[in-house]
């Protein structure tokens, strides 16, 4: 699927940490591996941060879902 600018938050629209969501993480991370596959290497820096970022998000939403369940 390619995306398009409009998919995605457009550069100077600040977005505060509760705007970034999974979907949105997930949705950058595949404009981003798009780039790679198309433009290259040079891109490969950018996917790993997307990528990491991602990660830590699933990450925090593990631990919020595990301390949801253990205070219920």
């Amino acid at each position: 699927m390619i995306y398009k600018l409009k998919d995605i938050p457009q550069r100077g629209t600040p977005l505060k940490d509760e705007d970034i969501t999974l979907e949105l993480a997930e949705k950058c991370q595949r404009i981003v591996a798009e780039l790679v596959v198309s433009e290259g290497r040079k891109y490969l820096p950018l996917f790993e941060r997307v990528t990491s970022e991602l990660e830590k998000l699933k990450e925090q939403d593990r631990l919020l879902k595990l301390a949801h369940q253990i205070a219920s």
